[in-house]
């Protein structure tokens, strides 16, 4: 599960700005929209409220970047980190990504920086009881490795600077980085106001085995189980319309053809679309969702039902975390939050500041 993840000179981020996943002491025991860590409190729900151009989704298309270079590589997925630039100028201080996780009660504090096409300086420490214990650091080419840590030790000398040393360990599959390989592998970027939401393998998303939550519950929870058959049925068309069985593929729905079926989507069931397929994802299999402008298109209603499921520690076992960004104060405003359960970001000047939701952030907008 997600702790804290923390981004600077990225994009709108000058400085170095944390989203926090940590409950703190003012709550009841027993709350069920917090998952009881060793040590530790997770929120299962945070959202982040902004004005239009503030921030929100560079905050998680920063976590979406730390992701891609972790998985894929820095250089072989031709990624680019966009620094800070403000009145034609490029902040020099390198990018930093960090994120705390903790896993089967272990923390794990992961980060790197990025400077001029390079990696600058990585680390991985391991907290198991008080003390935090350091799996292994990098500053430029210069590799520590704890003894503990055997596997890494085949890493000293040949890591290439513009490659972070987790990608390695990840592709040769080293067990003592595997927790947090892990989260990053389970953690989804979506933007609900994405266009037409069809991609080559949207069937095979929604498709996947549903221990948990299953396109016909999930729907049903969210009060629009009236549309269960009309979305399985735009499914099934357009399946078929790419095995190309069909011509012309007709709907079960308006029986019309294929081609014309997208004009006909209203925007809300299009909303429903895109983010359908990563929640039902980490519904089923665990990890953290980063839902972008959740209020597009979307009832305040199924909004609710939304946060309902993923604080709900029975439609929710696994423990999957949300995180939403809106642009609708009303929306924070009402409901039962915890302390720590609502960010705002705004842009005074030209950086972003994200901070926690108080009293004077309400009386502001």
């Amino acid at each position: 599960m997600l702790l804290t993840f923390t981004t600077g000179n990225y994009c709108c981020f000058k400085e170095p700005q944390s989203l926090s996943l940590l409950a703190d002491g003012r709550h009841l025991p027993h709350d069920v929209r917090v998952v009881q860590a060793r040590g530790c409190r997770a929120l299962r729900v945070v959202g982040v409220f902004g004005d239009t151009a503030t921030g929100k989704s560079h905050l998680g298309k920063a976590l979406r970047f730390m992701q891609r270079a972790v998985l894929e590589g820095w250089q072989d997925a031709a990624l680019h980190c966009p620094p800070f630039w403000a009145e034609g100028h490029a902040a020099q201080a390198p990018s930093f990504f960090e994120v705390l996780l903790v896993h089967n009660d272990v923390r794990y504090r992961y980060g790197f920086t990025l400077q001029e096409q390079q990696v600058a300086a990585e680390w991985l420490y391991e907290r198991k009881g008080r003390r935090e214990l350091r799996l292994f650091s990098r500053r430029g080419q210069a590799l520590l490795v704890h003894a503990s840590f055997t596997e890494g030790r085949r890493l000293i000398g040949i890591t290439p600077p513009d490659l972070l040393l987790l990608t390695i360990a990840a592709r040769l599959r080293f067990a003592l980085v595997a927790p947090v390989v892990t989260f990053f592998r389970g953690f989804h970027f979506t933007d609900a106001a994405a266009p037409y939401p069809f991609d080559a393998a949207w069937e095979a998303k929604v498709a996947i085995p549903a221990p948990v939550m299953s396109l016909r519950r999930l729907y049903n929870e969210l009060g629009m189980e009236y549309t269960v058959g009309a979305m399985q049925s735009l499914v099934q068309a357009r399946a078929a319309a790419r095995r190309g069985e069909g011509s012309p593929p007709v709907t079960a729905i308006t029986g019309i053809c294929q081609d014309a079926r997208q004009e006909l989507i209203t925007a809300g069931t299009r909303s429903l679309l895109a983010i359908t397929p990563s929640i039902l994802k980490v519904l089923n299999e665990g990890g953290t969702l980063f839902l972008d402008d959740l209020d597009a298109h979307l009832s305040f209603a199924v909004l609710q039902g939304l946060l309902g499921i993923f604080q709900h520690p029975e439609l929710n076992p696994l423990n999957a975390q949300l995180v939403f960004t809106t642009h609708l104060p009303d929306w924070l405003r009402q409901g039962k939050w915890l302390n720590g359960q609502r960010y705002m970001l705004e842009k005074p000047h030209a950086a972003a500041s994200l901070h926690y939701w108080s009293m004077q952030a309400r009386e502001r907008v």
